[in-house]
């Protein structure tokens, strides 16, 4: 009776060593299932399709005859995945992954420079839209103007510079966007600061009328001839004067020539130069 139960002891003990060194997983119906924890331990890889006999590993081997004399083994078919990225769209794509560990990273274009104003943080694919902001200054000139002011104290015709003309120089800061080849998208004007004030020129026109003594006594030498004429030619009809031989011609004519008469000064003076002779003449016979 003790040597059975020495017996029964020793059994259970080996069944139980033998337990505590299976490595842990579900079996299929097979007995069969893929190694996921300490393969290298039991001289698996990870991910290795093996089975189990009897609750014992036999590392992909499986015993088929165990009563044939020759005890012949039969190898089972191994089957080893390889997980990765599966999606030919993905910029992780594995073409060597059998099985999508959920790792697919998908393309997101756009800006990826940290210095440009639109970067994108979740961008993975540059796509040429990065735009860069500066500031610049340029130095602009500004031409004078010429004005006129009217000056009665000089004589017409004449000009004198009042103040002479200088040209301004501006200060413009401009705001611009440009791409990554430097070119420019957009130029915006912030402000304008005036470096040097610009001065227009002012020149003065003579508009006083300078009249000579000469001038003055032909002027009143014509009218007094016009008035003399017109007088004297209602006395004396027969008048040998240019004035008469006007009224003599026909009315349209006669028109033409009184204004004639009148615009051109000498005419009058040579009517003037007839009657004074006429009349010293008619003078003398009556004395």
């Amino acid at each position: 009776m003790k040597k059975e139960v020495g017996v029964m002891i020793f059994v259970l003990c080996f069944c139980q060593i033998m337990v505590v060194q299976a490595h842990p997983g579900r079996t299929d119906a097979n007995g069969c299932h893929y190694c996921r924890t300490n393969c290298a331990n039991w001289g698996l890889q990870n991910g290795e399709y093996h089975c189990h006999n009897g609750g014992s590993s036999i590392n992909s081997r499986v015993n088929n005859n165990n009563n044939s004399n020759n005890n012949t083994e039969t190898v089972a078919p191994t089957v080893t995945e390889i997980w990765g990225c599966t999606n030919k769209k993905a910029t992780n794509y594995n073409a060597q992954a059998t099985k999508d560990d959920g790792s697919c990273i998908l393309p997101i274009k756009g800006c990826m420079n940290p210095e440009a104003i639109n970067y994108n943080t979740n961008a993975n694919q540059a796509d040429g839209s990065c735009r860069f902001k500066e500031t610049i200054t340029e130095e602009k000139k500004i031409s004078y103007k010429t004005t006129y002011q009217d000056d009665d104290t000089l004589e017409q015709g004449t000009e004198k510079t009042k103040t002479k003309g200088k040209d301004g120089v501006n200060k413009i800061t401009y705001e611009v966007i440009r791409d990554e080849q430097g070119k420019t998208i957009e130029k915006n004007k912030i402000k304008t600061e005036v470096l040097t004030p610009v001065q227009n020129e002012v020149i003065l026109k003579g508009t006083k009328i300078e009249t000579s003594p000469m001038g003055t006594f032909l002027g009143v030498l014509w009218i007094i001839g016009i008035i003399f004429n017109l007088i004297y030619v209602k006395k004396d009809m027969e008048s040998k004067t240019l004035f008469m031989k006007i009224k003599k011609q026909p009315k349209y004519f006669a028109w033409i020539f009184y204004i004639l008469y009148y615009i051109c000064v000498i005419p009058v003076y040579i009517d003037s130069v007839i009657l004074l002779l006429q009349l010293f003449k008619a003078k003398r016979k009556a004395s």
